[in-house]
């Protein structure tokens, strides 16, 4: 009886090996590929907002790699885009971010009168950016 138990055992365990291992001849041959990518564009989110929590459509807001200084002329406009109906505005950073060398940009919101630019900011926001690097954020204004 133990012989036969012993045998049973033995086709079992043959069994299971050769199905294990006919198993992995087939998915060789079958084999799967996963592109997998990782994001290495740089942007911005902002919402204009009042401190009463009033979201701002139609501000523009522009991007520096300097503080604006009050009374002087504005510093060359890197980027800029206007806010949609609920106060959003991506600054999509890919093509200038390409480093993961921290640099910082600052942004301030305006409308625009004519040729000329009004200054709505009442917090004026930087921030350090690097490829990949993702921000989500809110500007005040009035």
């Amino acid at each position: 009886m133990k012989t036969n138990l012993l045998k049973v055992v033995a086709f079992c365990i043959f069994t299971f090996l050769a199905i294990s291992c006919s198993s992995d001849d087939s998915s060789s041959s079958t084999s799967q590929t996963t592109n997998t990518s990782v994001s290495t564009s740089a942007s911005i989110v902002l919402t204009a907002i009042t401190t009463d929590g009033i979201k701002k459509p139609n501000y523009l807001l522009l991007l520096f790699d300097q503080p604006v200084q009050l009374g002087d002329p504005l510093p060359p406009i890197i980027k800029e885009a206007t806010t949609n109906a609920q106060g959003e505005a991506t600054l999509d950073l890919a093509s200038i971010v390409t480093t993961t060398t921290p640099k910082t940009y600052y942004v301030e919101a305006f409308v625009s009168d004519g040729d000329n630019y009004i200054l709505k900011s009442v917090t004026h926001p930087s921030f350090e950016m690097i490829k990949g690097r993702k921000t989500t954020s809110s500007i005040i204004v009035n």
